[in-house]
């Protein structure tokens, strides 16, 4: 193992419980409510497929502004963002991979203002040789463009990058790129179907990262209790 790639959100930080959290008051305030599997199509990539006031004006049979909308989103998860921490283990993992030399990127659906807000906001920017965000890409996850090209900035094989990914989107774009992944879900993500993983944990605690790469490299497929 030469390199790892990180998604960001829902990840490194979990942006997506609090846009849950903050969808399910929005719809409230109509008296509609958004299922966590609809909004499960959104997690790690965009709004193409699918779009929670498009979905909303059908339940409620009137138009939104989505200007107004986004407001009250970002207000609302904003609140909690702006106190909470990294995932658990993130830090340790990052500097981990320093200790081993490993070349670190991130790959996130999300625009690069967004990502380099948050990383600056906890300090961890300087981890990061390489980041790719949907500002470099054609087409985002499940599109295998940024894994493909986070690897092409490591400069390295990819037999020799490792992801790690929450989502089902992310995942999907990770396999397709050819690239082995580590799947740690958050509490948005975690009844998800994933499958053709290469290693499944709760959080980052639950292993070393210098144990996981071993257990890896010893082709195990297991899941972390």
């Amino acid at each position: 193992m030469k390199g790892i790639i990180f998604d960001f959100d829902g990840l490194i930080f979990d942006t997506e419980t609090p846009l849950y959290e903050a969808y399910q008051q929005l719809f409230k305030e109509y008296n509609a409510e958004l299922p966590l599997e609809k909004f499960a199509q959104i997690v790690g990539t965009g709004l193409d497929e699918f779009h929670p006031y498009r979905y909303l004006e059908e339940l409620i049979g009137q138009p939104v502004l989505d200007e107004d909308l986004d407001l009250k989103i970002e207000e609302y998860r904003m609140e909690v963002l702006g106190d909470a921490d990294l995932r658990k283990g993130v830090r340790d993992y990052l500097d981990q991979a320093k200790q081993l030399e490993l070349k670190i990127a991130l790959a996130s659906s999300s625009e690069r203002s967004w990502i380099d807000r948050w990383l600056a906001h906890h300090k961890i920017d300087h981890y990061f040789s390489i980041i790719r965000t949907k500002d470099d890409v054609h087409k985002i996850k499940p599109d295998p463009e940024l894994y493909e090209q986070a690897v092409k900035g490591l400069g390295l094989k990819k037999e020799d990058v490792l992801v790690f990914e929450d989502s089902l989107n992310g995942l999907t774009a990770a396999r397709r790129a050819g690239l082995s992944c580590v799947i740690v879900p958050n509490p948005i993500t975690s009844q998800l179907p994933f499958e053709d993983y290469q290693y499944r944990l709760t959080s980052m605690e639950d292993i070393g990262l210098v144990e996981l790469i071993r257990n890896l490299n010893d082709n195990q497929h297991i899941q972390a209790q």
